[in-house]
């Protein structure tokens, strides 16, 4: 029986070098350039998949934008945005006072209190032409107020804790105890922080229009009382009035306030003119 030699990878490699060169080189070849190959198509494949993720969040954005649109319009009921379009109309300026905005929210509450007041004098506060009048002067108020808080800061004015203390302590009196005003103020919604805040406010404007008084005409003269006292004895229609001696000082504080009123009216009349205002 014939016997052959049997040869080896490595024999043949010896033996024939051409061979094996032929046979590894597309081999070697093949193996070297998957690498090239994943390297470019890996960034492709990436990219592909980023402007699809670019493209789903944009589609989803917008449809968000569409519903908030529609949610705000009363349009939908899903309230998805419902603390969000609270939030955004609470702050949204009603009108703006030298670059200063007053928000919708701080507005309401001056409405709540005004229609409160309002039909505590027997108005209906429902009817559409006194809430358009009660809008209309809580609009006026809080930039005729807002127009005083910044001429006091212009003057530089400002009050110490204690002041504001004195006359939180004189309400709470003058309302049968601290408990009282509270409950009292709770009515129009306003907390003790609040009270406090508007409590420093009304005496930083007093403050201001104490120097607009300082600088008026409102003193009032003994023939001014006597001429309101004639004038109110001539249209009573021949019935008998208190002696003008008991009436005097009523009189005259009448006066007073009426004076005082016109100096404020004046005052801020004259800031109105010199300001920027803007009503939305």
């Amino acid at each position: 029986m014939d016997t052959k030699e049997q040869k080896t990878p490595e024999t043949t490699a010896e033996t024939n070098p051409q061979v094996d060169l032929v046979n590894r080189e597309p081999i070697v070849a093949a193996m070297e350039g998957t690498p090239e190959v994943s390297a470019v198509a890996a960034p492709a494949t990436k990219k592909s998949n980023k402007y699809t993720l670019i493209t789903v969040v944009i589609v989803v954005v917008a449809l968000l934008i569409v519903l908030f649109q529609l949610e705000r319009q009363d349009r939908v009921g899903t309230n998805v945005f419902g603390p969000m379009i609270a939030a955004l109309e609470a702050n949204a300026p009603v009108a703006t006072v030298n670059g200063e905005d007053i928000k919708a929210a701080d507005l309401e509450a001056s409405i709540e209190q005004l229609s409160q007041a309002a039909a505590q004098q027997g108005f209906s506060a429902t009817d559409p032409e006194v809430q358009s009048e009660i809008r209309q002067q809580a609009v006026q108020m809080m930039v005729n107020t807002t127009l005083l808080e910044q001429a006091a800061a212009a003057n530089n004015i400002s009050i110490e804790e204690a002041a504001v203390d004195a006359r939180i302590d004189e309400l709470a009196e003058a309302a049968g105890g601290e408990e009282a005003l509270l409950e009292r103020l709770a009515e129009f919604d306003i907390d003790a922080a609040q009270l406090r805040s508007d409590v420093e406010e009304e005496l930083t404007i007093q403050a201001l229009l104490d120097t607009v008084f300082s600088e008026a005409d409102t003193t009032v003269t003994e023939a001014e009382i006597v001429t309101v006292y004639e004038n109110a004895e001539a249209a009573s229609g021949g019935q008998a009035l208190p002696p003008l001696a008991e009436v005097s000082a009523q009189i005259e504080q009448q006066l007073l306030q009426t004076k005082q009123q016109a100096a404020v009216e004046a005052y801020v009349q004259q800031l109105r003119a010199d300001a920027d205002i803007v009503i939305n």
